[in-house]
């Protein structure tokens, strides 16, 4: 048996069945707006990941509140309603 065998089967996660094992972890990579909000670059960026065959993919750091976390530049935000597009 392949020692990688595993990592190319499907498991469940929760009610949710993921196709593999491959997983990206959460990063920051700054390709949101000044403003927080995503654009074509960001989706591209996770496109391009799940096209490559990732099972499960989880988002960048986001902030629920403006006042934190300033000191990174361009981060996904959840604070304010016009993240919601």
């Amino acid at each position: 048996m392949d020692k990688l065998e595993k990592l190319f089967e499907p498991f469940k996660l929760g009610p949710v069945e993921i196709k593999n094992r491959i997983a990206y972890a959460p990063t920051h990579m700054s390709h949101c707006t000044e403003e927080g909000l995503i654009n074509e670059q960001v989706l591209s960026f996770y496109a391009a990941r799940a096209k490559g065959g990732t099972g499960l993919i989880i988002v960048e750091v986001a902030l629920p509140i403006d006042k934190y976390g300033r000191g990174l530049r361009r981060v996904l935000g959840c604070y304010d309603d016009s993240h919601l597009a």
